[in-house]
């Protein structure tokens, strides 16, 4: 008992360290943007006082006094001044654009170089386990597991499962009641974890499909899918290796990975829940475990969350 409880202690000091390490990550991306908006602002102030500097000395070129002079001489004399100032004039616009043609210069270098960065961070792919499991071999295992265990609906819900998984069809091909089924699955401990394995394994193949998202979206009411991996640390081993999966894989698409990290929370066992906190839960407790296939999982997790942009994603 006092080795469990250790056990625990050293986790829950683990799973603190990490999430200040991730608060700290979070302060200093904030720093750095709200530093790179003063210095923006910095910038296009500097721009406006040149843009003023440009129009008091044009007004003061164009109105220059003029006097009539009696005499050839004088007249003479007078114009040699005004051409003085003239050109003195001219020097100090001509200094004034070329300053402000080089801060535009510096800006538009400034510009480029952050496309560039931002371009090359959205080519860096996600990081996901197209070749972990074979769908096949995982949904026929699900099916000898749930035989004589479903009644006409649910079995009508696992053919439509081997429509979008087996035959290639849409996501369409799954029904209205799918969700349920799934959720009959996962939740029903009457049945066997091997059933809810296999599930999530079939689950983590249909999460590299670009329309998987179509199907998570009907889980907005009920989560049921996140009800049931907020309770990751209770799952065995085998589920949690299963729902990592299902998890690192969503974020091989744009939705499913926007879907991952929603922040609008519903209240589930007394708890407050929301899409982020269950996926980060998911990441942290993968990352933390003692078994290197969850480590290595729960790693690309919270790797491919820290490449998104939004600071809401970890609040």
């Amino acid at each position: 008992m006092l080795l469990t409880n250790t056990s625990m202690i050293r986790n829950s000091l683990a799973l603190k360290e990490k999430r200040n390490e991730l608060n700290e990550k979070l302060a200093k991306k904030e720093r750095k943007r709200k530093k790179k908006q003063r210095k923006e602002e910095k910038e296009r102030q500097r721009i406006r006082d040149i843009e003023k500097e440009l129009e008091r000395s044009g007004y003061q070129f164009r109105n220059l006094p003029s006097t009539n002079y009696s005499t050839y001489g004088m007249a003479e004399s007078n114009e040699s001044a005004q051409n003085g100032e003239a050109v003195t004039e001219d020097l100090e616009i001509s200094e004034v654009t070329r300053k402000a043609r080089d801060v535009v210069a510096e800006i538009e270098a400034e510009e480029r170089r952050e496309l560039e960065e931002l371009k090359n961070k959205q080519r860096e792919p996600p990081i996901t386990f197209r070749d972990a499991v074979d769908v096949k071999e995982e949904y026929n295992a699900l099916v000898g597991l749930v035989n004589g265990k479903l009644n006409a609906e649910e079995q009508q819900c696992l053919e439509e499962l081997k429509q979008y998984m087996l035959m290639d069809e849409g996501s369409w091909a799954l029904g209205d009641g799918f969700l349920n089924f799934v959720g009959r699955l996962l939740h029903d401990k009457s049945l066997s974890a091997d059933i809810r394995t296999k599930l999530l394994n079939v689950m983590s193949c249909a999460a590299l499909k670009d329309d998987v998202i179509l199907l998570l979206h009907q889980d907005r009411r009920d989560h049921v899918l996140m009800n049931y991996a907020g309770d990751v640390e209770r799952l065995t081993l085998e589920e949690q290796q299963a729902l990592a999966l299902f998890f690192v894989n969503m974020f091989e698409n744009l939705s499913s990975s926007e879907w991952l990290l929603y922040i609008s929370e519903w209240e589930h066992n007394n708890n407050s829940l929301s899409n982020i906190r269950v996926t980060t839960k998911v990441g942290i407790n993968s990352l933390l475990s003692e078994n290197p296939i969850l480590q290595e999982r729960g790693s690309a997790i919270v790797h491919n969350m820290a490449c998104k942009e939004s600071h809401t994603y970890f609040a």
